[in-house]
């Protein structure tokens, strides 16, 4: 009975070690094929052919590259967007206090007005249609720079 235990033993440890071994067989195939997909991986083919990480690397840096720049042009849109801004609230208030016939439209249509602060060529055609409308009255300061039809116009620097 003795042997018969030890030859099964003997024949299951022979049939263990041909599994493992077949195991480690398997196990050093996947490890060539995963290092030679690697490797082709990170080498360029030639020397005119990029290698497909460093293509994937440049698609990567143009995305994120493009992204940044997006980024820093609507910041800077966004401040001189309020340089503007700035530039033609001060002309719309120059141009009120120069001329009592805009100060009469922003009395009467305040809308208007606000469109008017948003483009000063709108603004400038504006006085002219009303100075040739009104003629240039005798009390108004700004009148005489009209009277020959001319528009007034604002410098932006």
């Amino acid at each position: 009975m003795n042997t018969v235990l030890l030859s099964f033993l003997l024949v299951c440890n022979v049939l263990l070690l041909v599994v493992c071994l077949s195991l480690v067989r398997r196990l050093r195939v996947w490890e060539y094929k995963i290092s030679d997909t690697f490797r082709e991986w990170i080498t360029a083919p030639d020397e005119k052919t990029p290698s497909p990480l460093a293509l994937f690397i440049s698609q990567i840096g143009a995305v994120v590259g493009g992204q940044c720049g997006n980024s820093v042009m609507a910041a800077i849109r966004g401040a001189l967007g309020g340089t503007q801004k700035g530039a033609n609230a001060e002309a719309m208030a120059e141009a009120v206090e120069g001329d009592s016939k805009l100060g009469l439209v922003q009395a009467l249509a305040p809308k208007l007005f606000r469109r008017l602060n948003k483009n000063p060529a709108a603004l400038a055609g504006l006085q002219g249609v009303l100075g040739k409308l009104f003629g240039g009255a005798a009390g108004d300061g700004a009148s005489s720079s009209r009277s020959s039809g001319g528009i007034r116009r604002h410098r932006y620097e």
